[in-house]
């Protein structure tokens, strides 16, 4: 587990991880898992792109697996009943992906889950009460439904499955 604000003092992207790091530290927890040599000052430099670009380089550069990114606009769900049904498709395969012991990268809101940008952060399944076991976060993410339901808002926020 790493926490971008523990790393003020890497740079990156024009500034320092502990501000703009979110992408490079989970790529970091997410490709840790399948090979322990990764560090934080590694996933600084091979996130030359920001977002799930970069993301997906730095995990092929690795040749690690994953899938492209699944897109998701909960103001859908929020808002329309096959929002709600397509919702339902994403919790199902994201969940199916966590049972495997594998993790996923999600890009959500930022606020509660860190300042008032978007913010990725890495799960990497869920404890008895089905709560999501994430990092690089400012409070628990709640379950996978809440996150497709609340944090995946607006635009193209989805979820980079890992493994």
């Amino acid at each position: 587990m790493y926490l971008q604000t523990d790393f003020p003092d890497v740079a990156f992207d024009g500034q320092n991880l502990s501000i703009a790091g979110c992408f490079a530290v989970a790529f970091t927890m997410a490709a840790s898992g399948f090979d322990r040599n990764i560090t934080v000052w590694d996933g600084a430099k091979l996130t030359t792109a920001s977002f799930f670009t970069g993301i997906i380089s730095a995990l092929n550069s690795k040749g690690i697996a994953h899938s492209g990114p699944i897109y998701y606009n909960s103001n859908d769900y929020n808002n329309t009943a096959n929002g709600k049904s397509r919702a339902q498709v994403v919790v199902e395969q994201v969940r199916e992906h966590l049972n495997q012991g594998k993790p996923l990268i999600a890009i959500v809101n930022g606020a509660p889950y860190a300042g008032a940008n978007n913010h990725f952060i890495t799960s990497f399944g869920e404890n008895e009460s089905r709560n999501l076991i994430s990092g690089n976060c400012r409070k628990e993410v709640g379950s996978l439904e809440e996150l497709v339901a609340n944090s995946l808002r607006g635009g193209q926020k989805g979820f980079l499955l890992v493994g």
